[in-house]
């Protein structure tokens, strides 16, 4: 069984995303709120993958997908771009 990390500052989105990740057979293994909570779990955990949202409170998804490849993390990272989105239509 996979190991997921979701990153997403709304609960709401990170709700949906876990329960979609659990009924397709995933393990949730962490939830962080902002890129400094995602940066320690994704170290700690090591999770095989990780969901990123792309703006969250303290820097966007794009600076934490490059600290942790600068750090060497092998997960997969699919990264979320729909607040962008929303707010430019």
């Amino acid at each position: 069984m996979k190991s997921v990390l979701i990153v997403e500052d709304s609960a709401y989105m990170s709700a949906i995303i876990k329960l979609t990740l659990k009924k397709a057979g995933y393990k949730v293994v962490g939830e962080a709120v902002d890129g400094k909570q995602a940066l320690e779990l994704a170290v700690k955990l090591n999770p095989d993958i990780i969901t990123l949202d792309n703006v969250l409170p303290d820097m966007f998804g794009i600076e934490i997908l490059q600290k942790l490849k600068k750090d060497g993390l092998r997960a997969d990272i699919l990264m979320d771009k729909c607040h962008e989105f929303v707010q430019n239509h």
